[in-house]
């Protein structure tokens, strides 16, 4: 395991080195004191490379015969709302394509609520180092960023694939 405090030098030595591909915005839950909340991490084939991404800059690449277990634990909620049709505008739509009576009924039409939902998916990644003296990295990737959740299904991916299966904790 290897840690660069303010060396952005080194640090983009490293990303060469473990052929960062893709990196994931994240926030730190628990672990490496040095590490800020918001970090970035990415999963490579020779190892997993998390950064701060505010200061100090702090940088922790781990070979993947350096982690004793990776826990990955996604949690999907569906989240369903209502919110209010919209009166006015269904009204002018209705008049403007039928007249007097389209933007009565319209009107008629947008009273109520609608129900609307969001699927939310969060993972909880947690990294343990096989050195004693080095705390656990845990942090969450919040997948309401679109582009975050479309990558999710492939960091599990790539997980199964670097990842031996008695390392690999995934729920």
């Amino acid at each position: 395991m290897e840690v660069i405090i303010d060396d952005k030098k080194k640090s983009k030595k490293i990303s060469k080195e473990l052929k960062v591909r893709k990196i994931v915005p994240a926030s730190l839950v628990g672990g490496y004191p040095n590490l800020s909340q918001s970090i970035g991490f990415a999963l490579c084939q020779n190892g997993i490379y998390v950064y701060s991404t505010t200061k100090p800059l702090t940088t922790i690449s781990m070979a993947w015969d350096e982690i004793e277990y990776v826990s990955c634990i996604v949690d999907i909620d569906d989240q369903t709302y209502l919110k209010n049709k919209s009166v006015l505008g269904r009204a002018l739509v209705g008049g403007v394509l039928f007249g007097g009576l389209g933007a009565v009924v319209g009107a008629i039409s947008g009273t109520g609520n609608k129900a609307k939902g969001n699927k939310l998916t969060n993972a909880i990644f947690t990294i343990a180092p096989k050195d004693d003296g080095v705390e656990e990295i845990a942090f969450r990737v919040d997948t309401k960023l679109k582009s975050v959740s479309d990558h999710l299904d492939g960091m599990v991916k790539d997980l199964k694939q670097y990842v031996p299966s008695n390392k690999l904790v995934l729920k």
